[in-house]
């Protein structure tokens, strides 16, 4: 299962798209989504070609292709942003990692009724956010999330 997901800076989700089943890039996912207010996108470079309106997109630098002669390289300024965007990026990596903490998101699933694939991650995508909402609930209440 594959879903495309936006989460606030403070590690909240705001936003599941659908769940596409195999390989599928980034871009077919997210290509009908648009903003109405202005927003700011930390984003990894399989968003590249996703041209929505009022989006302001901070991407890493990509390293530019070597030439028969000559060997490039990122600039240290280019390294340094880069450095700085991933570790605003990790965090991220760090909800998507405790969403897959429930095991039938990540493993396969060979239900094939419609939508049971969509509630299984709209439910653990809830669990977390519950869980990040009220900390105080969920480990005096001895919840599992």
């Amino acid at each position: 299962m594959k879903n495309a997901l936006l989460i606030t800076t403070i590690g909240l989700i705001v936003w599941l798209g659908a769940t596409h089943v195999g390989r599928v890039h980034h871009k077919p996912m997210v290509e009908n989504l648009n903003f109405n207010t202005p927003i700011k996108i930390l984003a990894d470079l399989g968003f590249w070609a996703w041209k929505p309106t009022n989006v302001t997109w901070i991407l890493p630098h990509k390293k530019p292709r070597n030439t028969k002669n000559e060997k490039r390289e990122l600039t240290k300024e280019q390294k340094d942003f880069n450095s700085h965007l991933s570790k605003k990026r990790v965090k991220v990596e760090n909800v998507l990692a405790h969403v897959k903490i429930f095991r039938i998101v990540k493993d396969r699933n060979r239900n094939y009724r419609f939508g049971f694939r969509e509630n299984l991650m709209v439910t653990a995508c809830s669990m977390y956010n519950f869980r990040l909402k009220h900390p105080e609930i969920a480990q005096n209440k001895k919840i599992i999330c």
